[in-house]
């Protein structure tokens, strides 16, 4: 009797830690894909103000949600550096895609840090709750 109960308490734990565990893999699934959606927002700000200043544009804004229209047709960052070359070829500069490339990666890089020390200085930004409640 006692190996009976002790295998159900057993599969309640399993079921309860199972459930426990994916909850929390759904959560951070989505607070990752939520970083990486702000990630590539902050560095498209980055890639506007550097473009803009480019090509002698005085609003970052307008230009950025130039870039943000691009951005949203097709998934991935291809479209968003045709348009920069684009532009930027129809000023008469030359810059090779590689280039841009290798720039938007850096950008990421520091868009990333730049949200990580956002979030320092705020306590309360994009930190998971740590009583599991809603």
């Amino acid at each position: 009797m006692k190996a009976k109960d002790s295998e159900r308490k057993q599969g309640v734990l399993d079921v309860t830690t199972t459930e426990a565990r994916r909850r929390f893999l759904e959560e951070k699934y989505i607070l990752d894909f939520q970083m990486l959606f702000r990630t590539r927002a902050r560095r498209n700000q980055m890639l506007a103000a550097w473009a803009a200043s480019k090509l002698g544009r005085f609003s970052v804004d307008a230009y950025l949600k130039e870039i943000q229209l691009v951005d949203e047709a097709v998934s991935g960052d291809d479209d968003v550096i045709q348009k920069i070359l684009a532009d930027l070829r129809s000023t008469g500069q030359r810059f090779e895609e590689g280039d841009l490339r290798s720039m938007m990666n850096e950008m990421m890089f520091d868009a990333a840090e730049a949200l990580e020390a956002d979030g320092r200085r705020s306590p309360d930004c994009c930190r998971m709750r740590q009583d599991g409640g809603d």
